[in-house]
């Protein structure tokens, strides 16, 4: 069995070309799923994070036709796929008017000035 070396690089280019043939199958949800981020490559290991159990069944399904594809086009045949299911991060949009005027006050003060010398009703 081949065992080339394979570089990030290369992984990368050919991520994304599965990415994009999951698409044209119209399996864009998986197909969005390899693209939210990067995978990263510790020796022929391919470690891939997820965020919920819609993109855990999506890569239950097609975990294996991925990695066949990377390890054919790679041509390494010793190539792993590590999925890990981590916390989604912490999202910093805020949605209401109130909100979004106390984290500017925040971030700037002399806001308060200003909204107080020119009247302002908030």
């Amino acid at each position: 069995m081949a065992r080339e070396a394979v570089s990030i690089d290369q992984l990368l280019h050919k991520w994304d070309s599965f990415a994009q043939i999951m698409k044209e199958k119209l399996e864009e949800s998986f197909s969005s799923t390899l693209r939210i981020q990067k995978p990263k490559l510790e020796n022929e290991t391919i470690h891939f994070e997820i965020t919920n159990g819609v993109q855990e069944k999506e890569f239950e399904i097609h975990r294996q036709e991925l990695l066949d594809y990377l390890r054919s086009q790679l041509n390494n045949y010793s190539l792993e796929l590590k999925i890990t299911k981590v916390e989604p991060k912490e999202s910093n949009i805020i949605y209401s008017d109130e909100d979004r005027l106390k984290a500017m006050l925040k971030e700037n003060p002399q806001l308060g000035n200003l909204i107080k010398t020119l009247g302002l009703d908030l």
